[in-house]
């Protein structure tokens, strides 16, 4: 098989049906595929999690109303136990939300984002 590729797109864009492991094709039968989390939607949970009080399903539901998403809550729960596991070291959006900015945000560095989950 012959993989081209597009106008404007970058090879390593295009993913060749060959590429993909049989491990692979199975998880995304069994899970669908695998979800490619923005930067934008990695500061959403952050600040989901750090400023509100609410129940996990509350969090998912609140997260995929204002993403257009509809995430389960285990990819939400895994996602965020990711971003925790790493750390700062390793996720500049958990440094710029847990670890730069103060609870009281007196900069209002995410006051658009908590103005928009509220």
């Amino acid at each position: 098989m012959v993989v081209r590729r597009s106008e404007g797109v970058p090879m390593a864009d295009i993913q060749s049906p060959c590429s993909i492991t049989p491990l692979e094709r199975l998880r995304d039968l069994e899970n669908g595929p695998r979800r490619k989390w923005t930067a934008d939607d990695r500061v959403l949970l952050l600040v989901l999690k750090r400023w509100y009080i609410a129940d996990r399903t509350d969090f998912v539901v609140i997260f995929n109303n204002m993403t257009r998403l509809t995430l389960k809550s285990k990819v939400f729960d895994s996602q965020f136990a990711e971003l925790k596991s790493k750390g700062p070291k390793a996720s500049e959006e958990w440094d710029n939300v847990f670890d730069l900015t103060t609870f009281g945000d007196d900069t209002w560095r995410f006051n658009d984002v908590r103005r928009k989950s509220s």
